[in-house]
């Protein structure tokens, strides 16, 4: 059974910090808010984690879609991926926010990692405090609804919710649009998904810039 720590007052948010912290060096898998829905995270820098969170959702490992991590600024995301003059264009103009932008990690690359930086406090907080990507994939099984109270997602994860080892629960999520997922190729712009931020911004920041 995960631990279960709320966020609320400072207090609170320093103990749900420290201990996200703890759980993702060793290995671990949590649950976490985000500003858009609750996430799955877990150290990026370790071997396992990636199989241990499409475990956790139902997804097979060669499904050949990309994952997501959280970083802190764009000075992480450059240490992990090449980042262009277009992406920081973009991150300029709507991170922290609602944009996941996929990018290569290495040559001829065909999936590629998905980088965010959340408009929400705990991510970038503990962002900060682990300064090391974790990985941020929606909370749900795979195919279904993710839900926008940790104890809905666990209900719906059913016995793979035993894989969990730590939850933040930063209560109830407003409904909102899931971020807008966007990546270059050949040094084109595609719009893998629209979400929060409309195609026409983004078009248009990378226009007038």
């Amino acid at each position: 059974m995960a631990t279960i720590l709320p966020l609320g007052t400072v207090e609170k948010d320093q103990k749900a910090l420290g201990e996200a912290v703890r759980v993702l060096e060793a290995g671990g898998i949590i649950i976490y808010p985000t500003d858009t829905i609750y996430g799955l995270g877990g150290n990026f820098t370790k071997r396992n984690t990636r199989g241990r969170i499409e475990n956790i959702k139902g997804r097979a490992s060669d499904s050949g879609k990309h994952l997501t991590v959280c970083v802190s600024d764009v000075a992480m995301m450059s240490e992990y991926a090449d980042v262009s003059d277009e992406t920081r264009r973009l991150i300029t103009a709507f991170l922290p926010g609602p944009l996941t932008i996929v990018l290569s990690q290495y040559a001829n690359d065909t999936v590629g990692l998905g980088f965010r930086i959340p408009n929400h406090p705990f991510p970038l907080a503990l962002a900060r405090a682990f300064r090391k990507p974790f990985y941020a994939t929606s909370a749900n099984l795979t195919g279904h609804e993710t839900k926008r109270n940790v104890h809905d997602i666990l209900s719906q994860l059913g016995e793979r919710a035993s894989m969990v080892d730590l939850v933040i629960d930063g209560g109830i999520l407003p409904e909102r649009k899931p971020s807008t997922v966007v990546m270059f190729r050949n040094g084109e712009l595609v719009v893998v998904r629209e979400g929060a931020i409309s195609k026409e911004e983004i078009r248009k920041v990378l226009e007038d810039s």
